[in-house]
């Protein structure tokens, strides 16, 4: 049974846009990628001084729902282009892949949570998410990603960079 899963990506050190553009390369290799939002810059979270991000989201069709395989092949991906995991959290890092849904699942432990727990916080992930899908479902809080948006409190820069594409 197939299943979309909605990813975020971003990337705030190094060449942004190519490690943007090799985390898709490699998402491809695990299934089929639906769709691309537009690329934002963005401020960085956790108010840590640090260079401002670029950020996508991402849609993509997997043959079966496995979470925990898929965030092991994320954490790889991640690692492949020189993240160290053990990092301080909300800091700078090359690429940062998060597991915003999956289908309608459910899942909260100690090693996944989805739907990502800060999805209705973040200007960075909702506003390509309405971008791709305005009537896209969260599936714990009941509200479409245009209603969460249009409630979210956050402050951080969100600007669409119309000059930078990814074509896969």
């Amino acid at each position: 049974m197939s299943v979309d899963a909605w990813l975020s990506m971003g990337s705030n050190v190094g060449g942004r846009l190519e490690r943007l553009r090799f985390g898709l390369q490699r998402l491809q290799q695990l299934g089929k990628i639906d769709k691309i939002s537009s690329i934002y810059e963005t401020g960085p979270w956790g108010g840590i001084d640090q260079p401002s991000f670029y950020n996508l989201v991402c849609k993509l069709t997997l043959d079966s729902c496995e979470p925990y395989r898929l965030l092991d092949k994320i954490k790889a991906i991640e690692v492949s282009v020189g993240r160290k995991l053990d990092t301080l959290r909300w800091g700078p890092r090359p690429l940062d892949l998060d597991v915003l849904l999956m289908g309608d699942m459910v899942l909260h432990d100690e090693n996944l949570t989805i739907p990502h727990p800060r999805i209705a916080e973040r200007r960075f992930v909702l506003i390509p998410l309405v971008e791709m899908d305005a009537e896209l479902m969260h599936p714990e809080l009941k509200q479409t990603m245009d209603e969460l948006l249009k409630k979210c409190k956050d402050d951080k820069k969100v600007e669409i960079r119309l000059d930078l594409r990814i074509e896969l």
